[in-house]
């Protein structure tokens, strides 16, 4: 489980827009190569950590942008203050003496640069820091401006942490453009900050400055942006790529109104260009998304990179959103004071607000009518928020705000979650409906003919008794897209788990390749798992001596579709677990089980088999205690 440590090249272009975030600025000759050729060129050779080269963790230039080109006239002076900090924790600045690299990018046209006595040239040059503020003072002449319309008249200032291959770099331009792209939140994260497979949205907005210097930026309406991603997909030993990076998504506007769906970024290239979107009527933002790697890798970086025109931009802004993942095994703790709080906390992790269609909403009392749909959530993406049979906690309620869903989906009978919570769910979303049985047989039913109308390959089967074995299974349904269908020791089938496996096998005997039955024979009867063999030729079952056992022979069963994350869960309540499980099927991640103070030797024994990239605990020390998630990152 253990990962290597190492900071790699950020790569993309570099902010415009103040930021305390480092990035890396591409030259145009070199942006549009083939993102393997890059790659090579830029690596040469394994990156060395920050710390260790320049002890420069970001750097962060003052004014953002030089100028724009209407506001210098020839020979007329602009002072810059290049900032190199040594720690984003701190922020503290790098001691006098540490060298920052400085260049200055210019066509014939451009004007001229000076620090540290030194006229800067392409060639970067060292100037130590000084004044105890970890700063370097320049001074930009401004040269003859080029045409409004030739982008390639702009000057370009660059700092970075080393001369060549360097892993932190900024940059300020001289642009003909007075427009400015705003990116919010800036950065979208720091390094370490989100966790895998985590979700960040934001805006992407266009500003021209205002006639009168006292006021703010005036937005503007209908505003091309092109977007893209940068990435640096990082080489192993042996040249050969690692795990993909994360993803980003973008909607804008269409004839002023606001697309309907999302739009997936690409790495912009001489054959795919950056995307174009639109602000809209009333200067709303771009509406952004991006997911991180599921897989942290070190030496890994993404931006999200908004410019004026497809090639040759003038103006460009990138904000950074993924960093180097820490060293070693990686464990993270999501966790409210309540049940509510943790569930809400989740969802805020991983859905992504205005990309996230459907929420459904379960009883935090009790745990029957919300296992199914927690395999239903994992297959569509959805999260699981919980709520008080007759209220809406402001915690979710403030989640349901941010994530603006389309649809919610209630589960369970007005028993579980009242017609007033319902009433008052209809103030988040346009439509509304409940998936309520009498029972909670039924409601499983209800849930598998819902998101399944077309039957399904495989089935699980556990008690609805009991939680554990349930949201064990939950997340490999998720990933498999099946549903949970639920029984219980009676040696006989219920009649609502009947209806439902005839409606997944589509009145076919046999009809389903695969029957999985999560728990043993005092969970789920031996007579019911005869009775199963019915639907399918392939009935098996997944059960271990206690609920962390069994929870462990599901998760090494079905290893080989990958374990890049583990949802740590308390084995003695549900509420954490059943929220979890969604987003560990989504992301094809397990679910195993812990006490508030130890790793049982089932569980310990499944980690160190599926090696997980990342570990992530849920619910506060009441429930799992920080000596459990610390000894969680020594598991050998």
């Amino acid at each position: 489980m253990a990962r290597s440590s190492g900071v790699g090249l950020h790569l993309g272009p570099a902010p415009i827009d103040s930021t305390r975030r480092s990035s890396v600025r591409v030259r145009p000759h070199l942006r549009f190569l083939p993102l393997f050729v890059l790659s090579a060129m830029l690596l040469g050779q394994a990156p060395m950590p920050v710390s260790a080269a320049s002890g420069i963790d970001h750097i962060v230039i003052s004014p953002p942008k030089i100028a724009d080109k209407a506001k210098l006239t020839v020979g007329q002076q602009v002072t810059i203050t290049v900032t190199a900090y040594a720690s984003a924790g701190s922020g503290s600045p790098v001691p006098d003496g540490t060298a920052i690299w400085l260049a200055l990018y210019k066509t014939t046209r451009g004007g001229s640069a000076t620090a540290c006595a030194r006229t800067l040239t392409t060639v970067a040059q060292s100037c130590p820091a000084t004044g105890g503020t970890g700063s370097v003072i320049v001074t930009y002449t401004a040269g003859p401006a080029a045409s409004d319309t030739n982008p390639m008249g702009s000057d370009q200032l660059q700092a970075q942490d080393l001369q060549t291959r360097p892993s932190v770099q900024a940059s300020t331009s001289y642009c003909y453009n007075p427009n400015n792209f705003v990116i919010k939140p800036a950065p979208i994260a720091l390094k370490g900050t989100l966790l895998a497979g985590a979700a960040k949205s934001g805006t992407v907005s266009v500003t021209k400055p205002n006639p009168d210097p006292t006021k703010p930026p005036i937005p503007v309406t209908d505003a091309s942006v092109y977007l893209s991603i940068a990435q640096l997909v990082p080489l192993d030993a042996n040249f050969n790529p690692l795990p993909a990076n994360g993803v980003a998504y973008a909607r804008g506007y269409t004839a002023g109104v606001l697309d309907a769906s999302f739009t997936k970024l690409e790495l912009a290239t001489s054959t795919t260009p950056p995307k174009l979107f639109k602000t809209g009527p009333a200067a709303q933002g771009i509406q952004f998304y991006y997911r991180a790697p599921v897989i942290l890798q070190p030496g890994r970086d993404d931006a999200l990179i908004a410019q004026d025109q497809p090639s040759n931009a003038c103006q460009q802004t990138s904000h950074y959103a993924f960093g180097t993942a820490p060293s070693g095994t990686r464990v993270d703790r999501i966790a409210g004071p309540d049940r509510y709080n943790t569930g809400a906390a989740i969802a805020g992790t991983y859905a992504a607000a205005g990309a996230t269609p459907t929420v459904f909403i379960a009883t935090g009392v009790n745990f029957p009518d919300a296992l199914a749909g927690a395999a239903a959530a994992g297959k569509i993406g959805a999260p699981v928020l919980l709520v008080q049979p007759n209220a809406i906690p402001t915690i979710v309620s403030n989640q349901l705000t941010r994530i603006k869903p389309s649809k919610i989906v209630i589960l369970g009978s007005t028993g579980a979650v009242s017609a007033g919570v319902e009433a008052q769910l209809h103030a988040y979303a346009p439509t509304v409906t409940r998936l309520g049985g009498a029972d909670r047989y039924a409601t499983a039913k209800l849930v598998a003919q819902t998101y399944w109308p077309s039957g399904s390959a495989n089935v699980f089967i556990a008690t609805g008794l009991d939680f554990p074995d349930a949201l064990a299974a939950a997340a490999i349904a998720g990933k498999l897209g099946a549903p949970i269908l639920l029984a219980n020791t009676k040696p006989t089938v219920p009649n609502p788990t009947r209806d439902a496996l005839n409606s997944m096998a589509q009145g076919r005997p046999k009809g389903i390749a695969n029957i999985y039955i999560a728990g043993g024979a005092g969970a789920v009867s031996s007579g019911t798992q005869s009775q199963l063999s019915y639907w399918s030729n392939s009935v098996i079952r997944y059960g271990g001596v206690n609920r962390f056992d069994t929870a462990k022979r599901i998760a090494l069963a079905f290893a080989f579709l990958g374990t890049p994350i583990v949802f740590v869960a308390t084995g003695l309540n549900f509420p954490d677990a059943l929220a979890g499980a969604a987003p560990a099927g989504m992301l094809g991640g397990k679910v195993l089980l812990v006490t508030q103070t130890s790793i049982p030797s089932y569980t310990a024994d499944a980690i160190r088999s599926l090696r997980p990239a990342s570990d992530v605990v849920l619910g506060g020390t009441g429930v799992i205690s920080d000596g459990v998630k610390n000894a969680l990152t020594t598991l050998p």
